[in-house]
């Protein structure tokens, strides 16, 4: 049951074939059960389950795009005044 060694979450397939057992499948049924199951459960947690160093990449993606936005919201603050203080002095200029 060389399944389990591969998967971060642990399955015990023995444990899982047993009670099948115990619920009336014949061994075999039981212990092909196990490994279909192993197999479906490592699937899941290696392809499909982000890791800590998944959440922190996107925590730090996250972070780099929070100022990327922040610098061009200043840059799109500092445009939008200039060009009020353009039609301002304008305005004054005229009356």
């Amino acid at each position: 049951m060389s399944t389990q060694s591969m998967m971060l979450i642990p399955f015990d397939t023995l444990a899982f074939a047993n009670k099948l057992k115990e619920a009336g499948l014949e061994p075999k049924i039981a212990e092909a059960q196990a490994e279909l199951q192993a197999a479906v459960m490592a699937e899941l947690t290696t392809s499909q389950l982000a890791t800590k160093k998944d959440i922190q990449e996107i925590k730090l993606g996250i972070q780099e795009l929070r100022l990327e936005l922040l610098i061009k919201l200043g840059g799109v603050i500092v445009v939008c005044s200039t060009i009020l203080g353009t039609i301002l002095s304008v305005v004054m200029k005229a009356h």
